[in-house]
Parts: C-alpha cells; sequence; structure tokens
C-alpha cells in the first residue's frame, strides 16, 4: 500500500513526459516464442517502441524513426511505430526480446530485438509486495530523437 501512495504521489506532483506500459501481441509471450523463425515477420520481427501519432507529430519524428528511451534505471534505442489504440503520453513495448548472445538461440540471435528491461525498476521495493512480481507497467521514462542508431548489444 505505501508504493502505490508514494507512486499517486508521485503522479500529482511531477508528471514525466510518458509513461510506458507493456504491449502484449500474438507474436511474443514473455521470451517464450523469441526463436520461434514463423512469429518474427513483418512488423513483428522486432519490437518497436509504439507511440500515439500526436506524440510522434510532436516531436518532429516519423513512425520507423529511432528513439532513445531513458530513466534512472537505463536507456535504449530503439525504432519507434504510430499506434492509435494509446493514449497520449504513454509508450508500449513487447518484453522478452534481447537474445542476441543467448546461446542455442538462432533465430532469436537474428531477430534479437531491445530489452526494454533495461527501463524497469530493480533493487529493493522494485516489486509489488502482493503480487510479488516486478513493476513493470506505468514506469516513467523521456524520449528522445536519435540520429544514429546505436548497436543495440549495450542495450541487452
Amino acid at each position: 500500500m505505501a508504493l502505490a501512495d508514494q507512486r499517486f504521489q508521485t503522479l500529482t506532483t511531477a508528471t514525466p513526459a510518458f509513461r510506458l506500459i507493456n504491449l502484449r501481441t500474438n507474436y511474443m509471450h514473455n521470451s517464450w516464442y523469441q526463436n520461434v523463425p514463423g512469429l518474427k515477420r513483418g512488423a513483428h520481427a522486432s519490437n518497436a517502441l509504439h507511440m500515439h501519432p500526436a506524440d510522434i507529430h510532436s516531436m518532429g519524428i516519423r513512425d520507423g524513426d529511432a528513439v532513445e528511451a531513458s530513466n534512472e534505471y537505463g536507456r535504449v534505442q530503439v525504432a519507434v511505430r504510430s499506434d492509435e489504440s494509446l493514449r497520449e503520453g504513454v509508450v508500449a513495448m513487447t518484453h522478452g526480446w534481447g537474445n542476441r548472445h543467448t546461446p542455442g538461440m538462432r533465430v532469436a540471435q537474428q531477430h534479437p530485438g531491445v530489452n526494454i528491461n533495461a527501463l524497469l525498476p530493480n533493487g529493493p521495493g522494485s516489486f509489488e509486495k502482493l503480487s510479488n512480481q516486478a513493476s513493470m507497467s506505468g514506469v516513467p521514462v523521456s524520449i528522445q530523437p536519435v540520429t544514429t542508431v546505436a548497436d543495440n548489444d549495450a542495450n541487452h
């Protein structure tokens, strides 16, 4: 309860530009589908950062451009994808990606994607006590356009 109260107080005093939530798809469940060839095609060959079109427009970027998402826990570079199903100020990514160097996962190594765990709270108090689950939704992030895309090995 104290963690929920703390998060509510943070929301009322200092609203971040964006909040990161989990994106669920039929093409990835945790990391279970990372190595299934038939699920790594087209728009699902990687895990883009989904943003509302108005947010993309206000940043002066276009669908597919690279952005850097960062917060106190880390930073990742990722392509942005327009998604009208999101509210403005909310960004979403699928987790379970980032297996460029995982032994035995040939498909995952070819389509590593970005490991969003780099942006998630960690350490003492970083989990929801009632369910004992990691805090993975509503995470404050800053989003900035980038001109050159870094090698995502640093994000895994």
